[in-house]
C-alpha cells in the first residue's frame, strides 16, 4: 500500500512546529517563507599534522608496532589520501618500487606490510641487498636511528647485553612461533660497518636466539 500526503512536505513542517509551540503555549504569528539557503562549504572542524616520517619510522621500528607499519604500507596507495587507500594499490606500489631498487619479483613479497602474514617471504640476499643500498642514501641516517639498538633500547634492549655489540650493533627483529629474524647493521671494533641478515625457520626457532645473538657477537668483535 502506498500512501501519499495531501499537503506539500513544507506546509506539513510549518503546522508542525505550530502545533508543537502551541503545546508548550506559545503562539506563532506571521507567514513563513520558503527560500532554500544558500549551499555553504563544509566548515573544518580540525587539523592533524602527523609527526615526519624518519620519527613515525623510529616508533614502528623500536617497537615492532604491527599495526602502524600496515597503515604506514597503506598510506602508499595511489592517490591516498584524497582517495581512500586500498591494499591492492599499496602492494602494486611497493613491488614497483622494489623492482627500482634492483630486487627480482620473489625477492621479497609484502602481503599486509605488518609482518605477521604468512604469505610475506624476503630472501636474506636481498633484505642486505635494501639495507647495503641504505647504508649510502642520504636518508640512511633515519633508517639506521630507528633501528632497535642492541643492548640499549626496543626490541633488543635486553639482548647483546656486556659485549662488543652492545650500543654497536642496530637490528630489526622478527618473531613468529616458528620464525625468528634480524637484520641490520652493526659498526665492528675494527671501525667496519657490516650488513647483516639472519632468518631461522624451524618449529622451535625460538631455540636458535643464543646462536643468532653469538654471530652478532663475534662480527662486532672480529670482523
Amino acid at each position: 500500500m502506498t500512501v501519499e500526503a495531501v499537503l506539500p512536505p513544507g506546509q506539513v513542517a510549518r503546522m508542525a512546529v505550530a502545533h508543537a509551540w502551541a503545546r508548550a503555549g506559545g503562539r506563532l504569528t506571521g507567514s513563513v517563507l520558503d527560500q532554500p539557503a544558500a549551499p555553504r562549504a563544509p566548515k573544518l572542524f580540525s587539523v592533524h599534522q602527523s609527526e615526519r616520517l624518519p620519527a613515525l619510522l623510529r616508533d614502528i621500528n623500536k617497537t615492532s608496532d604491527n599495526l602502524a607499519a600496515r597503515h604506514l604500507m597503506l598510506a602508499m596507495s595511489p592517490g591516498f589520501p584524497s582517495q581512500a587507500a586500498t591494499l591492492a594499490g599499496a602492494q602494486r606500489r611497493l613491488q614497483q618500487w622494489l623492482a627500482q631498487q634492483g630486487l627480482a619479483r620473489g625477492d621479497i613479497e609484502v602481503d599486509s606490510g605488518s609482518g605477521l602474514s604468512r604469505q610475506e617471504r624476503a630472501k636474506p640476499r636481498a633484505l642486505a641487498s635494501l639495507l647495503e643500498r641504505f647504508a649510502y642514501h642520504p636518508q640512511g641516517m633515519a633508517l639506521l636511528s630507528s633501528l632497535p639498538l642492541a643492548g640499549v633500547d626496543g626490541t633488543m634492549q635486553h639482548r647483546l647485553r656486556g659485549g662488543a655489540a652492545q650500543g654497536q650493533a642496530y637490528l630489526k627483529t622478527g618473531t613468529l612461533l616458528d620464525t625468528r629474524a634480524l637484520a641490520g647493521y652493526i659498526k665492528t671494533r675494527s671501525g667496519h660497518v657490516v650488513v647483516v641478515t639472519a632468518l631461522i625457520n624451524h618449529p622451535q626457532a625460538d631455540r636458535a636466539t643464543p646462536q643468532m645473538d653469538g654471530c652478532i657477537e663475534w662480527l662486532a668483535r672480529h670482523a
